[in-house]
């Protein structure tokens, strides 16, 4: 669960030439409110100094390099929205929070972000909406597949992936996006959690007399995460001084429930299931009820570091652009060479589809294929295939296309896996040609 709060932008909010800005008074508190575990202030201003100044003077940590970006948001006429945790929070109080706002585009505050970035740092975006979603203002990178080290499993040619991709970003002036995945085919309300086991919990536990055994049952049985139940238990206890449960096993026996008395246990079991109701229950049909109505979602990745972060993204859907697949695949064409042995068997390599490239063959050798190798063979290509700007109007222009020579590899000895892949190859190599003898002989008979 996340804590809402509805911020608007500009013109929608008395922010900039409301009656109470004046030189006397630079800076606008428009909205106060308390959201969960933070503090929240909705400022106003027109005037950098003055807004830096405010930040300070109102214990928020702001570097001088903060203070130099405040500027380029004042003059596209937006407010800020300051958060700090309340008096009464700590870190461990921490929430996702969720910001609602009357705008025209989707954008991320990626310039301000840069102040407190890390070198190299992840981004991930996900839009939903009626199409496919494309960062305007940022380049369209596609990565070089042929990079990938396949031959090792599927963690290891995604961990391949993501090694390739701050250089393949690089490649593109630091200022690209991956579209990872863009369609409406992966079933997204299947696979978010159920509110329904939740509630059946609830109902079923209800009548339950003793609160130690209800909460045995809570922290043993029920279908919310550990994660969420921590959260939740410890938001029940927040307004006391020493939180009666404070647990983190992932299993709780009902002796240590069975300690408290029926009178400490029996208002707590109340509070969390009131929070259980109105947030882990709420946020979850709201978020069944978002996927309802904008079935389709994209989520594009980036690694950037702070001095990549010169310009915030923005981002607009585009319904002329293909469905990009969440896996990526690729074959391998192994033909065995019973005659001359292994060392002279062929086989290509061939992408498919996701990458982009469906079809084209990126490496071919003689040999055991590198799914034999003691380590990958090493590409020595760019990080990109190809970098583009998929504006929302206009035509698409193409910043780099790199084409690539298919990779040419011949096995021998020092590049395999030891004796016994040769005879675990040449085993195999003899059922394919049995099956097709079998297969050829029934054929015959028949």
């Amino acid at each position: 669960p996340r804590e809402r709060h509805r911020a608007l932008r500009g013109a929608d909010q008395p922010g900039h030439g409301a009656p109470n800005e004046s030189p006397q008074n630079p800076v606008v508190v428009v909205a106060s409110e308390d959201v969960g575990p933070y503090k929240s202030e909705i400022v106003s201003s027109q005037n950098p100094q003055a807004m830096a100044s405010w930040l300070r003077d109102n214990g928020y940590d702001l570097s001088i390099e903060g203070e130099e970006l405040i500027e380029h948001y004042i003059e596209a006429n937006m407010n800020f929205l300051a958060l700090k945790l309340r008096s009464s929070a700590d870190v461990g109080d921490i929430r996702p929070i969720i910001l609602e706002y009357e705008g025209s585009q989707p954008m991320i505050p990626l310039k301000l972000t840069a102040v407190a970035a890390e070198e190299d740092m992840d981004i991930l975006v996900w839009l939903i909406g009626e199409s496919r979603a494309v960062a305007e203002n940022f380049y369209h990178v596609e990565p070089n597949y042929t990079r990938i080290d396949w031959f090792n499993g599927a963690r290891t040619a995604y961990l391949s992936y993501q090694s390739i991709i701050p250089d393949a970003i690089d490649e593109a002036e630091g200022q690209g996006f991956i579209t990872e995945y863009a369609g409406n085919d992966i079933a997204l309300i299947e696979q978010l959690p159920s509110n329904e086991n939740i509630v059946s919990f609830l109902q079923s536990n209800e009548n339950i007399e003793n609160s130690d055994t209800w909460f045995f049952q809570l922290y043993n049985q029920s279908p919310i995460s550990r994660q969420e139940l921590t959260r939740i238990v410890r938001e029940a206890q927040s307004d006391e001084p020493e939180p009666l449960i404070n647990v983190s096993s992932s299993f709780v026996s009902r002796s240590y429930f069975s300690q408290f008395k029926e009178e400490e246990l029996s208002p707590l079991r109340t509070k969390i299931t009131q929070l259980i109701e109105t947030e882990t229950i709420q946020y979850l049909e709201d978020s069944l009820a978002l996927f309802s109505d904008y079935p389709y979602l994209t989520r594009l990745y980036t690694v950037l570091s702070p001095g990549e972060m010169t310009k915030d993204p923005l981002f607009k859907f585009k319904a002329d652009l293909a469905e990009q697949p969440l896996e990526r695949e690729a074959l391998l064409d192994v033909k065995c060479n019973l005659v001359l042995a292994p060392s002279k068997s062929e086989w290509t390599f061939t992408l498919g589809k996701g990458t982009g490239r469906d079809g084209e063959v990126i490496m071919e050798g003689i040999g055991l294929p590198p799914t034999y190798y003691d380590s990958p063979p090493v590409i020595n290509q760019e990080n990109i295939w190809k970098a583009e700007n998929l504006n929302a109007t206009g035509e698409d222009k193409i910043f780099v296309q790199n084409q690539f020579k298919t990779v040419q590899l011949e096995s021998n000895i020092g590049d395999i896996r030891g004796a016994g892949s040769i005879n675990l190859y040449w085993l195999a190599c003899m059922v394919i040609f049995g099956f097709f003898i079998a297969i050829h002989r029934k054929k015959m008979s028949a």
